[in-house]
């Protein structure tokens, strides 16, 4: 868990509190939205572009304690559907690919592509 006090943006009603983390030297900002125990249906049917736009234009620079558990997030991402729509079906298609450059036999070509972070 951590915990440190901070002099962040944050903002708080009696359904949620709402938190704004500087990440990355203030190049990025994570907005952490927890809502309050025992109202987290009634937030979730309510959670919507408007809602989260109204929680930003709501936050206010204070001092807070912030404690947070640690977590780890990861993703694996597959590529070949977003290249093929963006004009590179062919490289995942046999006998139709020109990966000549790479390797002669023609026989070349893309079956995955995997972006994991």
């Amino acid at each position: 868990m951590m915990e440190q006090r901070f002099k962040v943006r944050d903002t708080e009603n009696p359904y949620y509190r709402a938190v704004e983390i500087p990440c990355l030297r203030d190049h990025t900002r994570m907005l952490v939205v927890a809502p309050t125990q025992g109202t987290f249906q009634q937030f979730e049917n309510l959670l919507n572009p408007e809602l989260l736009n109204q929680i930003r234009n709501g936050l206010q620079l204070r001092v807070t304690n912030l404690y947070l558990p640690k977590f780890k997030f990861e993703a694996e991402l597959n590529l070949a559907p977003v290249l093929s729509d963006m004009e590179m079906p062919l490289a995942f298609n046999p006998g139709q690919t020109e990966f000549s450059i790479m390797d002669r036999s023609q026989r070349l070509h893309l079956t995955h592509t995997i972006h994991q972070a």
